[in-house]
């Protein structure tokens, strides 16, 4: 089952506020250059912090520079700056701050 995918989390864990979140950054508001996009799995809020938390089966690619740019795309959208990243597995829980 893919979690992330579930309304489970919604309507049991309090902390769940949002799941599949689209992101995006335009070419303009960045140093890249093109419109970044994606989907944030699940945010949390926890000690008045948002959680952005992305599972990850099979870890391919780069889940922390992946989960920088949501950091990235939600601050340039609501101005919070308080942004705590994690990805998960089966195996565990990894989490940071972005830079």
């Amino acid at each position: 089952m893919y979690i992330t995918k579930s309304p489970l989390l919604l309507t049991n864990d309090s902390a769940t506020v949002a799941v599949e979140v689209p992101v995006y950054l335009t070419k303009e508001e960045s140093e890249f250059p093109k419109t970044l996009a994606g989907h944030i799995d699940i945010i949390q809020v926890r000690n008045n912090k948002i959680h952005i938390l992305d599972y990850k089966p099979d870890r391919e690619g780069n889940a922390v520079n992946q989960l920088q740019l949501y950091a990235m795309c939600l601050k340039q959208r609501t101005g919070i700056s308080e942004i705590i990243c994690a990805y998960f597995d089966e195996n565990g829980y990894y989490q940071f701050l972005p830079a």
